[in-house]
C-alpha cells in the first residue's frame, strides 16, 4: 500500500482516539494451527469480549460521521462525491464490474476452495469462517522454500535482471535490522520524491514475507525512478491504483513458474502457484465486498444496520463466514479498495504486455527495466487509465483478470 498521508484525512483531527493495532501477526500466524488462528482472531475483537468491540465501534464511528460531516461542510453531497470528484472515477461501475468478476470467477473459485479447505483443514465450504483465510492466506506449509536469510539477495538478483543495481540506488535505503516491536511487514516510505525513498523490512522468512518485500520495492523503484522535475501533484497525489500496479507487478512473480525455478529452486512449483492464486483471488474478491460496502456506509448518515450490510457481502464474496464487529474496523480511507482492484485488473495487462514484448523472462531483460524506468519517470502524471493508453494496452477490463484465475485454477 502506498504510505502517504491522505490530504482530506489530513484535515480531520482526532485526538485521543485508542484504535488498537495488532503487532507480530506475521509472526504467529506463521506457525500455528487452525485451532490458534481462531483463538487470535477472537483475543482480537473479531468475536469478542463484545464490550471492548463495543467501544471501539463507536470511536470508529464517530471518525466515520466526522469524515462525513467534513465533506459536506466542503459542499459535496457525501464523503464518495467528494473522492469521485478528486479522482475522477465512478466507483458505482468499478463496483459493477467488480460483481460481474465474482460471478465470473464464482464456479472456478467455490470448487477450489472447496477442495483446499476439504483436504488442508478437513472443512466443507459451508463451514469455513473468516480465521481459517488467515490460516490459508499465509500457506505456511511451503515457508521452508523462502528462507529469511534469501530474501535480500532474492530482490537484488530480481532487479540486477532489469539492469538495476540496488547497491547503488543511493535513494533507496533499505532497512532490514531486526528490532524490538518492529513490525515484520515489509512497507515503502517515499520521504521525497525520488532523493529519499525507505523501504523497511524486517526479514522472517515465509512465501508472504517475499511477497511483501517485492510487493514494496515496486513502489520503491516507482518513486525512486520518477523525474526530480515534476511539480509535487505529479509525485505525491497521483491515481493511487498506478503505483499499485507496479507493485502487483513484482508481487505477482511468485506464481511466476521461470521465476520460482532460478530464483527459489522450485523445479516443481505447481501446487504452490495454485495456492499463491487461490489465496490471491480470496483477497481480490474481498476488496470487491469492501468497495460495495464501503460505498454504502459512505452514503448514509445513519451507522445502523451497517454491520450486518459487511457481514453479509464479505461473507457471500469470499464463502467464509464473516463476524460483524469489524465492520468499521476492516475499511480503508478514500475508496483506496477501488484502487486496488482497478491494480489487479491493470496488472495482469502489463504483465503480458512486457512479456509479448520482452519475453516469458521479462525480470531478466535489461530493456525491460528501460522500458520500466521509462514509465516510472513519469511519476504519477498519468492515472493508471490514462497510462494504459499511453502504452498502447487500451481499456482497463476486469475479464482478463477473471479469465486468467478461471484458467489457473480450472
Amino acid at each position: 500500500m502506498k504510505t502517504l498521508l491522505n490530504p482530506f484525512a489530513a484535515m480531520i483531527v482526532l485526538a485521543a482516539l485508542p484504535i488498537a493495532a495488532v503487532s507480530g501477526t506475521d509472526d504467529t500466524i506463521r506457525v500455528i494451527d487452525r485451532d490458534t488462528t481462531s483463538t487470535l482472531a477472537t483475543h482480537r475483537g473479531h468475536i469478542g469480549p463484545a464490550r471492548r468491540v463495543l467501544l471501539r465501534n463507536q470511536l470508529r464511528a464517530q471518525r466515520i460521521l466526522k469524515l462525513h460531516e467534513t465533506a459536506c461542510s466542503l459542499g459535496y453531497s457525501s464523503y464518495r462525491e467528494l473522492f469521485e470528484n478528486l479522482r475522477h472515477l465512478d466507483y458505482k461501475e468499478i463496483a459493477k464490474r467488480g460483481e460481474a468478476f465474482l460471478s465470473q470467477t464464482e464456479p472456478a473459485y467455490s470448487s477450489c476452495l472447496d477442495n483446499v479447505l476439504s483436504h488442508d483443514l478437513g472443512l466443507n465450504i459451508d463451514e469455513a469462517e473468516r480465521s481459517d483465510a488467515m490460516y490459508l492466506l499465509h500457506l505456511t506449509k511451503f515457508d521452508d522454500r523462502f528462507p529469511s536469510r534469501q530474501i535480500l539477495r532474492v530482490y537484488s538478483e530480481t532487479m540486477a535482471g532489469l539492469g538495476i543495481s540496488v547497491g547503488a540506488q543511493h535513494n533507496i535505503a533499505i532497512d532490514s535490522e531486526a528490532r524490538p516491536r518492529k513490525n515484520p511487514r515489509a512497507f515503502c516510505m517515499p520521504v521525497t520524491i525520488p532523493d529519499d525513498v525507505k523501504l523497511v523490512i524486517r526479514p522472517v522468512g515465509g512465501q508472504s514475507d517475499y511477497q511483501s518485500l517485492l510487493h514494496e520495492s515496486g513502489h520503491a523503484q516507482h518513486f525512486a525512478w520518477a523525474s526530480a522535475q515534476l511539480p509535487p501533484e505529479f509525485k505525491y497525489t497521483g491515481d493511487y491504483a498506478l503505483t499499485e500496479t507496479y507493485a502487483f507487478l513484482f508481487n505477482h512473480l511468485v506464481s511466476d513458474r521461470n521465476w520460482l525455478e532460478d530464483f527459489v529452486g522450485l523445479t516443481d512449483p505447481t501446487e504452490f502457484i495454485r495456492s499463491v492464486v487461490l489465496a490471491r483471488l480470496v483477497t481480490v474478491r474481498r476488496h470487491v465486498a469492501k468497495l460495495s460496502y464501503e460505498m454504502r456506509l459512505h452514503s448514509v448518515a445513519d451507522l445502523s444496520g451497517q454491520a450486518e450490510q459487511y457481514a453479509d457481502l464479505q461473507t457471500k464474496s469470499t464463502r467464509f463466514e464473516t463476524s460483524t464487529a469489524e465492520f468499521l474496523f476492516d475499511l480503508d480511507d478514500s475508496f483506496y479498495s477501488a484502487s486496488y482492484l482497478r491494480a489487479w485488473a491493470f496488472e495482469v495487462l502489463l504483465r503480458d504486455y512486457v512479456k509479448t514484448r520482452f519475453g516469458r523472462r521479462w525480470w531478466g531483460s535489461p530493456r525491460a527495466g528501460a522500458f520500466l524506468k521509462g514509465i516510472w519517470e513519469t511519476g504519477d502524471r498519468y492515472t493508471a487509465d490514462e497510462m494504459a493508453a499511453q502504452i498502447g494496452i487500451g481499456m482497463i477490463d476486469f475479464e482478463p483478470l477473471a479469465d486468467e484465475f478461471n484458467s489457473a485454477l480450472k
